[in-house]
């Protein structure tokens, strides 16, 4: 009788080690997991062209754009599209082509008075990380995609001056592939000029 009751708890106790074995192979593994993520081709698609940065490879993180809906808070305007949450009305087309930071703000200033190039943090407020609306633009015959928060602007790069300078020899421009920010000497010639004027 002992001898059987020896038996039955050699049964159980392989039944339970080869359960236990089973849950360890169903679990995936982290790394080949990791590995076969999309991190490979992102790389692919910040790698150096000539003469301009890597898009969405410097500067400062993107930023998620939140509050009004972009149906709420844009609407166009004989001067252009009003940005409603900025106060702002951003001239659309841009410049069109790329140009240093000096002509960037000399382009703005022609449109007239009160017209100038935006802020940092107005333009990287056109970013939108969840991609709603995104546009496909193409820089030096290769295709990018940025993430605007309204398809109702629409930017011919995917670099965009600002009006704040960075030193006496810099000024910062805002990448929208994803809304980062880096600062470039002023005669660099990799950007353009979305102008706005102050609008309530």
């Amino acid at each position: 009788m002992r001898a059987h009751s020896h038996v039955v708890l050699l049964l159980l106790m392989a039944c339970l080690l080869a359960a236990c074995a089973a849950s360890k192979l169903d679990k995936p593994n982290a790394a080949s997991t990791l590995a076969t993520g999309t991190g490979d081709a992102e790389a692919a698609d910040s790698q150096p062209m000539d003469g301009i940065p890597n898009p969405g490879g410097a500067g400062a993180s993107g930023l998620t754009q939140a509050g009004s809906t972009s149906s709420l808070r844009f609407e166009r305007v004989p001067e252009g599209i009003r940005d409603v949450e900025q106060e702002l009305v951003w001239a659309t087309p841009d410049n069109g082509a790329d140009v240093n930071w000096n002509d960037a703000q000399n382009h703005c200033a022609a449109l007239g008075p009160g017209w100038s190039l935006p802020r940092i943090a107005a333009l990287r407020s056109l970013y939108d990380e969840s991609g709603t609306h995104s546009q496909t633009i193409t820089v030096h015959e290769k295709m990018y995609t940025v993430k605007l928060v309204t398809p109702m602007i629409s930017p011919s790069s995917l670099f965009l001056w600002t009006s704040e300078g960075n030193g006496s020899s810099e000024a910062w421009y805002v990448d929208l592939v994803n809304g980062s920010q880096a600062a470039a000497t002023i005669d660099s010639t990799f950007a353009r000029a979305m102008c706005v004027a102050k609008r309530s």
